[in-house]
């Protein structure tokens, strides 16, 4: 008892000191806060949505954990990609079943889709907890890298920071403002998925715009943008797994670089769009048939179409992705003496069945199960079509012949063309992976054999698309090709490091210039986030309306004043598709033909007014700056007679309220 009784001491004196400690350093901050309430609640909000999208991940990862074990698909996989593949898996599959239910039976309020989600989650418990262990893979392939592998993957970390703090701002990427993020919210207000008959991409295949729509009701716009990026973070933990398990440590940095080395892709993680889910169920696809190259395993197979069927629901033209792994089947059944027919079917099979629920709801709705496209349907007119689909082949000769040089030089984000940077490392590294090919390893030759067909299918169907469109040529189209290229760079670099020079290190001489590369893409990723004000508005240094404003100029406020226009005035957008900010208050202008089609329909302003009245609509928000854009841009959409007679019905209307010349409110009386 009497040597108890001092260790009884010590533990008290022990427990007594500490909260002693703690309760002098919280009474401290009490009155010397380390930061305001603002930035407090900021950051409150930013945990709580991206505690809500591990949720939603976590439950996406147990979902496809379990069906993964019900296929008995044990392939032998880098557990980063087993990550990825049953991740993608489980929210392709959760898309589906929201989609189903929220068009059959409604969506639920915010908190239903809390106690769902959380319900759910606590019967897949043991499948997430396992799912969640792959990623333990990390911290293995982190101590085997080298130095310079460290240094890749920190830079490629801090690029992928810098992105996270622009989706835990508010969005004001154009094409979130214009449709992603509109279409959940227009769904969210009506309680149900339907046919939006004023806004004609609601046809669109909507596999991710479906799956923001529990993060929205639960946290807000910036939750479905973190939801985007977490798409992303899947996609990439997979690809260093895959590429690590085929090549060495640094190849695999290497070739996750070169998919990274481009600004666009990078700042795509961030922008609320889909094209880092298309990347994600390519990435999916593409390991499974090479899966099925090497093992003869018809589950991966029927797993790659699945995927295929993914990407292709996240926007028609991933319809590439499918159409290249067929060819690469193709090839390998002809190799091998393989079967073709069953083959081919069990790749395409899983993909039509994965997407046609997005045809049989066009098809009930508007008649053209693949809406808006191909022949007149809905709100899609022939006048519409034509100025949506018919623009002339971008380029010229030299885009056909050397299309991948040219898509690298010439593609700058948001310029004419091709629209997006992609970097210099994927056509630099992915033209060198023909080096040294038949004398590698099987699985490897498998592997790069597999990303060449697919990489040149799809680069041929690229040239081709733009004969067809001008629109086609824009790289974002081709996004879910982009696993494969990163494999090909990846071989690429390991091609060329392998070849033993006298007195001249190649592999140091390439990682010098790919750190360069990745350095100088920081030092604009960075450059960028900071001066946009987005990690100050996350965490309260500047309000919302500020970064709005600073970002989206007139925009934002003019959004700000429909919004606290009387209840029962209703604008229509004249000239303006970006509607995210006064939904339910204001209609857009789609593809800014609303003034085409009305004046080609009615001919007589007076009929014009009288049909908008007819609408509902109180007032028209003539986008001035955007107008004479298209008019001195000379764009096809519009005839100098048309223009003409705009400047007529704008002449003839009351004074508009006006906002520095860029935005005129006029009343419709």
């Amino acid at each position: 008892m009497q040597e108890k009784s001092p260790q009884r001491n010590r533990l008290l004196i022990g427990i007594l000191g500490f909260l002693w400690l703690l309760s002098i350093i919280l009474l401290y901050f009490v009155s010397h806060k380390p930061f305001s309430e603002t930035t407090a609640a900021n950051l409150g909000i930013a945990f709580w949505r991206i505690l809500v999208c591990l949720v939603i991940f976590s439950l996406a990862g147990g979902i496809g954990n379990s069906l993964l074990r019900r296929f008995k698909w044990q392939p032998d996989l880098h557990p980063l990609t087993m990550l990825a593949i049953a991740g993608g898996l489980g929210l392709g599959m959760l898309s589906l079943a929201i989609f189903i239910l929220g068009t059959l039976i409604g969506l639920p309020t915010w908190y239903l889709w809390l106690v769902l989600i959380l319900l759910l989650a606590f019967l897949l418990r043991g499948e997430i907890i396992t799912w969640w262990k792959n990623l333990f893979a990390l911290r293995s392939l982190w101590q085997e890298s080298r130095p310079d592998g460290k240094l890749i993957g920190l830079i490629l970390f801090l690029l992928l920071l810098c992105t996270l703090s622009i989706t835990l701002a508010p969005p004001v990427y154009f094409d979130s403002l214009v449709s992603h993020l509109v279409m959940p919210h227009a769904y969210l207000r009506q309680g149900r998925i339907t046919y939006l008959p004023w806004f004609f991409m609601s046809g669109m295949p909507q596999l991710v715009e479906v799956l923001y729509l529990p993060a929205l009701a639960l946290a807000g716009d910036p939750a479905a943008a973190l939801l985007g990026w977490g798409f992303s973070l899947l996609c990439t933990l997979g690809l260093l797994g895959y590429l690590r398990q085929r090549f060495t440590t640094t190849t695999a940095w290497v070739g996750l670089t070169a998919l990274l080395s481009g600004s666009t892709l990078v700042i795509s993680t961030a922008n609320a769009y889909v094209d880092w889910a298309g990347l994600c169920f390519g990435f999916g696809a593409l390991v499974c048939l090479d899966l099925w190259r090497q093992e003869a395993d018809r589950t991966s197979l029927l797993l790659s179409g699945i995927f295929a069927g993914f990407a292709l629901g996240t926007k028609y033209t991933t319809g590439v992705l499918a159409i290249a792994l067929a060819a690469a089947l193709i090839w390998h059944c002809w190799q091998s003496k393989r079967k073709l027919i069953p083959n081919l079917l069990s790749l395409t099979l899983p993909a039509l069945a994965v997407f046609s629920p997005w045809l049989l709801k066009n098809l009930l709705t508007t008649g053209n199960p693949v809406y808006p496209l191909l022949f007149p349907s809905g709100a899609m007119t022939s006048l519409r079509m034509q100025g949506y689909q018919d623009l002339s082949p971008w380029g010229n000769w030299q885009d056909i012949l050397f299309l991948p040089l040219r898509a690298t030089y010439l593609g700058i984000d948001a310029a004419s063309g091709y629209s997006v940077t992609i970097g210099p490392l994927l056509l630099g590294l992915g033209a060198l992976a023909w080096i040294g090919l038949r004398s590698r390893p099987q699985s490897q030759k498998n592997t790069l054999q597999t990303a060449i067909i697919v990489a040149l299918s799809g680069i041929f169907l690229w040239v081709v698309g733009n004969q067809f469109s001008g629109y086609l040529i824009q790289t974002r189209y081709y996004y879910s090709l982009f696993p494969a290229f990163a494999v090909l760079a990846a071989g690429g670099f390991d091609s060329l490091a392998n070849i033993k020079l006298p007195a001249i290190r190649l592999e140091r001489l390439m990682i010098a210039l790919i750190l360069l590369v990745l350095l100088l893409n920081l030092l604009h990723v960075s450059s960028d986030t900071l001066t946009s004000g987005a990690p100050q508005t996350v965490s309260g240094l500047q309000t919302e309306d500020a970064y709005l404003t600073q970002t989206l100029g007139w925009h934002y406020p003019v959004m700000e004043h429909i919004r606290q226009m009387p209840a029962g005035d209703h604008v229509l957008l004249f000239f303006e598709p970006r509607s995210l900010y006064c939904a339910d208050h204001c209609t857009p202008d789609e593809l800014m033909d609303r003034w085409k089609r009305d004046w080609n329909t009615y001919q007589d302003i007076d009929s014009i007014k009288a049909a908008w009245r007819a609408e509902g609509f109180t007032h028209f928000l003539y986008y001035r700056s955007g107008a004479n854009l298209m008019r001195e841009s000379g764009a096809v959409q519009y005839t100098a007679e048309e223009w003409l007679a705009l400047d007529q019905f704008l002449a003839a209307c009351e004074d508009p309220l006006n906002f520095d010349e860029v935005y005129l409110l006029y009343p419709l009386r």
